[in-house]
């Protein structure tokens, strides 16, 4: 298979030969692809150096004068780095162009933070009216590539270096059923180069799953027309839950659970290798294969979605809270006690000490035992009488949450169990 980089270079350098309107600008990045274009076409390949608010900005300009303008460095410059360029170049003067990226999440593990851009799609997703393109394939980068060009409109293509075995057809706005379960199976929605590792990991299991190599616009139909069972896993190769919204919007009259996988938050301070760092997110096919199987083993509450989850109750799919709900007159009280007995002491010690905590937690076993069946009272009639508004039912509580110590404090930092090597 060609280098997914390699080919987006190549096929950039022969839209410049092919097209008169189109240009190509460039941040050093990827320059070893572009010199014979560059040479034969200065005037439309531009290479503005290390300075990637000038490269949008002179790319905007360039839409701004007729040109469809090309143009590419790694992710975390072109969408980070210069995200205000493209706010008001391209979408507040209402122009088009095509972005490329390479790099993605973390091919360049080894550039550390600062050539790692997991969030490039999610800020994207701030701005209206952009064709976000994640080919999975060499194939699909250069299919991906001459359909942006040639349509209108802001286009992103976002190229890495991990990719699939097989290419599809680039259809923006449809996804691709690659296989079909039973009537009860689970949807299992994979974006660009994440496809090999969930069809590795659903071997066995009883899924449907669809492809995307292009997730804006959303296949809100595709998505609802396949899902015969309310358990709904999405797996994307940048911050998880980049397409969490637009899944729920595509399910909205359908009961539905949803898994997000993807990228977590937590920055890995280790610079390892991409593979590396795919099985630390738990995004190899191991890591896929578990956490896929745990969400499908996991029992439906029957009606879950029927009713709004109790006061006193939890969430729906978790369990209660450790937390109690104080209403503001108790609060008050317990503010007047500690100025009156304890005013003598500035507040700074008094925190420092525990003594407020201390004080404060004296009276949560009462006010539980007085507010509680009252508020899980409201919540019946809420459920009960859905017209009544909640604001009417709860009268003075505040809703304030105390977390109590222990099941709710922070936990430290980790790597889920996949340490990488120094």
């Amino acid at each position: 298979m060609r280098d997914p980089r390699e080919t987006f270079g190549r096929t950039a350098a022969d839209l410049v030969e092919e097209d008169l309107s189109v240009a190509l600008v460039y941040a050093e990045i990827s320059g070893q692809y572009f010199t014979a274009a560059e040479t034969r076409h200065p005037d439309r390949v531009v290479n503005v150096g290390i300075r990637e608010q000038l490269l949008v900005n002179v790319g905007a300009g360039l839409a701004l004068s007729g040109m469809r303008p090309i143009v590419h460095t790694f992710a975390s410059f072109l969408v980070e780095r210069a995200f205000e360029q493209v706010k008001l170049g391209f979408n507040h003067q209402d122009v088009g162009g095509v972005l490329v990226s390479a790099g993605g999440s973390f091919d360049i593990s080894a550039g550390g933070r600062t050539h790692q851009a997991p969030g490039d799609v999610a800020l994207l997703d701030t701005l209206p009216d952009w064709t976000v393109h994640v080919p999975g394939h060499s194939d699909e980068v250069e299919a991906s590539m001459r359909g942006a060009v040639a349509a209108d409109g802001r286009h992103y293509v976002r190229v890495v270096g991990q990719q699939n075995s097989v290419a599809f057809p680039v259809r923006p706005g449809r996804f691709h059923v690659v296989r079909r379960g039973t009537a009860t199976a689970a949807t299992v929605l994979a974006v660009g180069p994440m496809l090999d590792g969930v069809l590795a990991a659903t071997r066995g299991l009883d899924t449907s799953v669809l492809y995307a190599n292009t997730v804006r616009p959303f296949d809100f139909a595709g998505l609802r027309q396949l899902v015969a069972d309310p358990r709904v896993v999405l797996v994307e190769p940048y911050l998880a839950g980049t397409s969490a919204d637009a899944a729920s919007r595509a399910l909205v009259d359908v009961p539905h659970r949803l898994l997000s996988l993807g990228v977590r938050r937590e920055e890995l301070r280790r610079y390892g290798t991409p593979e590396e760092h795919l099985a630390a997110h738990e995004l190899d096919a191991a890591g896929l294969r578990a956490s896929i199987a745990r969400f499908l083993e996991t029992p439906i509450p029957d009606a879950a979605w029927a009713s709004p989850p109790s006061v006193r109750g939890g969430t729906a799919y978790g369990p209660p809270r450790t937390s109690v709900l104080l209403p503001e007159r108790v609060l008050d009280l317990v503010a007047g006690l500690l100025q009156v007995g304890l005013g003598l002491l500035p507040l700074p010690l008094l925190l420092e000490l525990g003594v407020v905590g201390g004080v404060a937690e004296l009276f949560l076993g009462p006010a539980e035992a007085a507010f509680g069946p009252v508020l899980g009272l409201a919540a019946d009639l809420h459920r009960a009488v859905p017209s009544v508004p909640w604001s009417t039912l709860r009268g003075p509580v505040t809703g304030i949450q105390y977390p109590v110590r222990g099941a709710n404090m922070r936990r430290p930092p980790h790597y889920h169990g996949h340490p990488l090597p120094l």
